[in-house]
């Protein structure tokens, strides 16, 4: 298969919403990332609340976030802590309507004080909503997590209650998690000299539901008979499914509990084999392990392996792969960067994609969108928003959602959150024209043709076979062979160059097929069609013509004269000997004479016998063909 590729990349800014484009700073880019990114699909960016933001219910405004989240129902309702200078709580936005679900003005449930300080953001699920709080006394009295469910705030536990063993609360994690009703977070219990670290689960709304995942004294399931002696006490459940890391005396590694069968599994840890490490033959294991967030049984995770040091993996429909290492290229960088610190937890999955925070080796920093295996840019530091340059930004574990993500951005002047969506996080295949014509081409002759792919979605594009489907004509071919994958970058695009050159008069037509990793459109066809056609040529030209290919062969080994020794060449001097002759009688006007030769010279290359050829070789046919044609347009 012979190819022509000539790559191009083209540039455009990100769509912000109202219109307003987001271009990269060329100063800050080519500090932060040597060159700017290739193009990437439009991404909206919608402002949710920022510090000008009127906190519901006073009449100041918003200085600090914490969070954010994103409901498990819906990708327009997000859920955030906030404080202003004299309040703070926990809210939710609601197609950009801000309110209250808790605030400093509220009597904490089952307790003697008012709520102060709460965890990073609220876990919304659908009207409902779980975070943590403590009171406004030094101390731990009344502290605990609380749900919203119904309308109605209660308590999940409190620091005064007592575990499902009966050992006191002594401690609790600020980033409870809840889906379908599903609570779940991490507590240490026991004397505070002696902690015993733990994971709980509870239902929303109902009292005195709290049970016990798994503390010092439960079995790590690997057999091993060993029991857990900490955990990361930043659980996440979601869909009846709870995800956290745990570690034993001899064992690290990231489990699952099944919550209707309470039965314990092992997603990876120090004896799982590292998918996709760099440079592994396959017998390099886990080494340690950082968080853990679940969605819909998908699970990913902070792990370091010899190979690839700290990464994000991810176990997505049973399938346990790498998403990002050290060793992974950043996205629209310098060809030699690769990301770095990867093992700060901050990272969100949804429906198999990975939202993940991450600094690279050039000094970038951004949030980047992980699906089917690609990695797409989203937003980073230097990126021109608003109005303002970014200088930060955050993302927590529920902070994704239909591809959309919750993000707190830090500008000079101000801080907020926005929900930032990609429309088409995937490759997306454009070929153009779906149809070539090549036209009337005389014989001999060929015409060349181009076929346009370009990417114009959000990811990388591998165009991994182009080829021509089975019975086109052997008319078509490319003109050149290029590497056997073609990655077209976001905004790049590839020519393919087909010839068409026919062999006998009449019309040609194929398919050629191209496939790559477009989801929706991996096979796409292009109709080709041609026809081949008398030359307009006088007789005296297709005469030489065929002279001349005649010797052009010969020089190049595709024909030769048939026969042994010196009689294979006293043959093809026969033979154009014939050919000329029957020119010279074209130009005398004996039509007839030189037809009777041109029919003589067409039995000598035609391989039936009697007579005998004169000539044989690979283009043989070929040269009968050319004398066919000559033979047909002045004899018939």
């Amino acid at each position: 298969m012979d190819l022509s590729i000539r790559i191009s990349t083209h540039f455009r800014p990100l769509q912000l919403a109202e219109g307003v484009a987001l271009a990269v700073a060329l100063a800050s880019a080519a500090v932060l990332f040597g060159e700017l990114p290739a193009s990437a699909a439009p991404i909206d960016f919608v402002r949710v609340v920022d510090t000008n933001t009127t906190i519901p219910g006073t009449s100041g405004t918003f200085n600090l976030f914490g969070g954010p989240t994103i409901s498990n129902t819906s990708s327009d309702v997000i859920g955030f802590e906030g404080a202003g200078s004299t309040t703070n709580g926990v809210y939710r936005s609601d197609a950009g309507v801000t309110t209250t679900i808790v605030d400093s003005n509220d009597q904490i449930p089952g307790g003697t004080h008012k709520f102060a300080v709460h965890g990073a953001g609220p876990w919304i699920d659908g009207p409902d909503s779980v975070f943590a709080g403590r009171d406004r006394v030094v101390g731990p009295t009344d502290a605990g997590i609380f749900a919203v469910t119904n309308g109605t705030l209660s308590a999940v536990v409190l620091a005064t209650d007592t575990t499902p063993a009966g050992s006191p609360y002594i401690g609790f994690v600020d980033r409870p998690s809840l889906d379908g009703g599903l609570v779940v977070f991490g507590a240490t219990s026991g004397s505070p000299g002696n902690p015993d670290p733990g994971i709980y689960g509870a239902t929303a709304g109902q009292p005195n539901s709290v049970f016990l995942v798994a503390d010092e004294g439960t079995d790590i399931p690997d057999g091993s008979g060993n029991k857990y002696l900490e955990f990361s006490l930043r659980p996440v459940g979601a869909d009846n499914t709870i995800a956290f890391r745990g570690l034993g005396p001899m064992s690290d590694g990231v489990y699952t509990y099944d919550v209707p069968s309470a039965e314990l599994s092992i997603v990876a840890d120090t004896a799982t084999p590292v998918p996709d490490a760099y440079g592994s033959d396959g017998m390099d294991t886990f080494a340690a392990f950082g968080q853990a967030t679940t969605d819909a049984g998908d699970v990913v995770f902070i792990a370091s392996a010899p190979t690839g040091g700290p990464g994000i993996y991810a176990k997505i429909d049973g399938t346990l792969r790498l998403v990002v290492d050290t060793n992974t290229k950043v996205p629209g960088g310098v060809p030699t960067t690769t990301f770095l610190n990867l093992d700060s937890g901050l990272f969100a999955i949804d429906d198999g994609e990975v939202l993940f925070l991450a600094n690279d080796t050039s000094g970038g920093r951004a949030a980047y969108l992980y699906r089917n295996r690609k990695i797409a840019r989203v937003l980073g530091v230097g990126d021109f928003l608003d109005g303002e340059f970014v200088l930060d930004m955050v993302v927590r574990p529920g902070g994704l959602r239909e591809s959309t993500a919750a993000v707190r951005v830090t500008f000079a002047s101000s801080t907020a959150i926005y929900l930032v969506t990609v429309p088409n996080p995937e490759p997306d295949i454009v070929v153009s024209p779906f149809s070539l014509d090549f036209g009337d081409v005389e014989l001999p002759g060929s015409n060349a043709l181009m076929v346009s792919i370009s990417n114009v979605g959000a990811l990388d594009l591998e165009v991994m076979n182009i080829d021509f489907q089975m019975g086109s004509s052997g008319a078509f071919a490319s003109t050149s062979v290029p590497s056997p994958v073609v990655v077209l970058a976001p905004g790049a695009s590839a020519d393919v160059g087909i010839t068409f050159t026919p062999t006998t008069l009449g019309v040609f037509s194929g398919t050629l097929e191209i496939g790559s990793d477009d989801p929706d459109e991996s096979l796409v066809v292009v109709d080709l069609v041609g026809t081949g056609v008398v030359s307009d040529d006088p007789p005296s030209q297709q005469i030489m013509d065929i002279l001349n290919f005649i010797d052009d062969s010969v020089a190049a080994g595709t024909l030769e004269g048939s026969g042994p020794g010196s009689s294979g060449t006293g043959r093809l001097n026969a033979l154009k000997n014939q050919i000329e002759a029957a020119g010279d009688l074209f130009g005398d006007g004996l039509v007839a004479e030189g037809c009777d030769q041109l029919l003589d010279a067409l039995e000598r290359t035609d391989g039936e016998f009697p007579p005998p050829d004169f000539v044989e070789g690979h283009v043989a046919a070929e040269l009968e063909l050319l004398i066919e044609i000559l033979l047909d347009q002045e004899c018939s």
